[in-house]
């Protein structure tokens, strides 16, 4: 069972190691948690165009992440449920093939507990 008041103390485990923000979301683009760097209206309008990225990602084919490399960030996204997306804003000096497992593994954490719930 998945406690709303851990969710914030599991995504800040994926925190460090050039990974600035960790924020879940719904595939619409609303914020389910968010843990690191990035302040609120920011996280929101990246939570919007993410998702919007991923939508036509998704009519093109099935995609298991997407990883954006900005000026200054790196994104890496991946779905947790067919409903939520996890993702990792990292610094664009981060090894990508890393944050790719390090979003994997906090994926596998999230997936059976967030499966359970109505998003």
């Amino acid at each position: 069972m998945l406690q709303p008041s851990c969710l914030p103390a599991l995504l800040s485990q994926a925190l460090g190691d050039d990974t600035t923000c960790v924020f879940l979301m719904k595939l619409e683009g609303a914020l389910i948690a968010c843990v690191g760097q990035e302040d609120d209206c920011h996280t929101q309008v990246l939570a919007s165009i993410l998702s919007n990225m991923w939508s036509a990602f998704q009519k093109c084919g099935s995609a298991n992440h997407l990883i954006l490399d900005c000026e200054h960030s790196r994104m890496v996204a991946c779905p947790v449920t067919d409903k939520a997306l996890l993702c990792l804003m990292c610094t664009s000096a981060s090894c990508a093939g890393l944050q790719r497992l390090k979003a994997d593994h906090l994926r596998r954490h999230l997936e059976g507990p967030l499966a359970q719930l109505a998003l």
